[in-house]
C-alpha cells in the first residue's frame, strides 16, 4: 500500500509496510520512464484514465 509520486525533482514511492512504518524510496530515471510508458499503455488499453485511486503493483523481486 503506498503511493506513486512521479512529479517533481525526485520522483518516489511511499509505501506502507509492516506495522504500518511509512518510507519513502526515490526512483531512478529508468524506473521512472518505465512507470509513465506504462500508465500510458493502461490508458491507451482501458480508453480510461489512470486515477489516483487506481492500483500499482511493483514486484520488488522478493523473496528469493
Amino acid at each position: 500500500m503506498g503511493d506513486l509520486v512521479l512529479g517533481g525533482e525526485e520522483p518516489y514511492v511511499r509505501v506502507v509496510g509492516e506495522v504500518s512504518v511509512t518510507r519513502d524510496c526515490p526512483l531512478s530515471t529508468e524506473v521512472v520512464g518505465v512507470l509513465e510508458s506504462y500508465l500510458l499503455s493502461r490508458e491507451a488499453r482501458t480508453g480510461a484514465r489512470t486515477r489516483r485511486t487506481d492500483p500499482v503493483l511493483l514486484n520488488t523481486g522478493w523473496p528469493r
